[in-house]
């Protein structure tokens, strides 16, 4: 690869205590190749990486593509931001940065007076827009269109019901093509809201026209885990210890409640069964013991988290536990960490007797399995 170059133009004050304003112009050039991937040995992809296929490039919060805000007081990145962005890219046909509508390449002007992730996705590839929706980078005919769009709407008018927060915004899905040569064939997502990008998945492909839904059970609650971002990443931002149980364990535990209301409860009854028997010699670190923020590793935040709201669905019940979630929605500026947990259990209504007996059984313990119940 050749090499490359970067550099970023920025302000630092001269005294050590010294406070600054935001400077209200920023300038970012990039000049030198930028790798395709390719490769074979390319095994991976993930939010935080800048993937470029040769003919799409995406880039999200995560990977920082853009300068990240860092507030040392409250030890916390200010990833969602208003922004006034200018982006020229030589050979692109089409520009999008989350928070504005797409515009046609090489150059053009976004702008969000709304606090947002401004993920990017540049290249070539189509726009195609329904009622509540825009899609990029897709093919779908007109039938597909509204049956992904049904889905989609009854999954957010299920967590509108069971959370009390209505999800009128419209979303952009983007398809992009994966780079994970090794790992052909995987299908994955994530959001940036109120974006929803897919890479390695046809989202055409998934639609069963005649019957009007998806044609995999397993897209459903995909599905279901990236809409509950918008509550889990938006709505409360996570920002400390418990960043990934309060990200993704939340989001994931939504999915699973909301496949529940679609294909019955003995979806999760197979979910929970499945996860216990594939978790049984996992050792996690106790949420109250947590230090570091990436102590929750993949493993614990999208499969082990999920069994310990379980646990607490089975003290309290889904109802109760709905009321606990609702609380964290609601509960604004502070850290997510454990005091911020049991905080706001108990102000959900949970008594400390009820508290004491949860955190006894599924806090303090290394592993829950065997007190899942299905």
């Amino acid at each position: 690869m050749e090499k490359c170059e970067a550099k970023v133009w920025y302000i630092r004050p001269q005294k050590k205590n010294a406070v600054l304003e935001n400077p209200k112009q920023l300038g970012i050039s990039y000049t030198g190749a930028f790798p395709i991937y390719k490769d074979e040995y390319n095994f991976t992809d993930f939010k935080g990486l800048i993937a470029f296929n040769g003919t799409t490039l995406r880039a999200s919060e995560q990977s920082k593509w853009y300068p990240i805000i860092y507030d040392v007081k409250k030890d916390q990145q200010l990833e969602q931001v208003t922004f006034d962005i200018t982006v020229e890219s030589k050979n692109a046909v089409q520009i999008f940065v989350n928070g504005d509508l797409p515009k046609a390449g090489p150059l053009a002007n976004f702008r969000s007076a709304t606090p947002l992730a401004p993920m990017l996705f540049i290249g070539d590839y189509k726009v195609q827009q329904t009622a509540n929706a825009l899609f990029l980078n897709t093919n779908m005919n007109k039938a597909q269109l509204a049956v992904f769009e049904k889905e989609i709407a009854e999954i957010k008018a299920y967590y509108n019901k069971v959370l009390a927060i209505p999800y009128d915004t419209k979303n952009i899905f983007i398809e992009h093509t994966a780079i994970e040569k090794f790992n052909k064939g995987r299908t994955w997502g994530f959001a940036s809201y109120p974006s929803i990008a897919i890479a390695g998945g046809n989202l055409g492909e998934t639609i069963d026209e005649v019957n009007k839904k998806f044609k995999d059970s397993t897209d459903y609650p995909f599905y279901a885990h990236e809409i509950a971002h918008y509550y889990f990443g938006n709505v409360l931002q996570p920002n400390s210890t418990l960043f990934w149980f309060f990200l993704e364990s939340t989001a994931e535990y939504l999915s699973i409640k909301a496949s529940e209301a679609k294909f019955g409860k003995t979806y999760g009854d197979i979910y929970f069964k499945n996860a216990t028997n594939n978790l049984r010699k996992f050792k996690a670190v106790p949420l109250n013991k947590v230090t570091e923020i990436n102590q929750i590793g993949g493993t614990y935040r999208y499969s082990y988290g999920p069994l310990i709201l379980r646990g607490l669905e089975q003290i309290i019940g889904e109802k109760r536990t709905f009321s606990f979630l609702k609380q964290c929605l609601n509960t604004k500026g502070k850290p997510t960490d454990y005091a911020f947990f049991k905080e706001c259990a108990l102000q959900s209504g949970i008594s400390q007797k009820e508290w004491n007996a949860f955190e006894k059984q599924f806090i303090e313990s290394e592993n829950v399995t065997a007190l899942i119940k299905y």
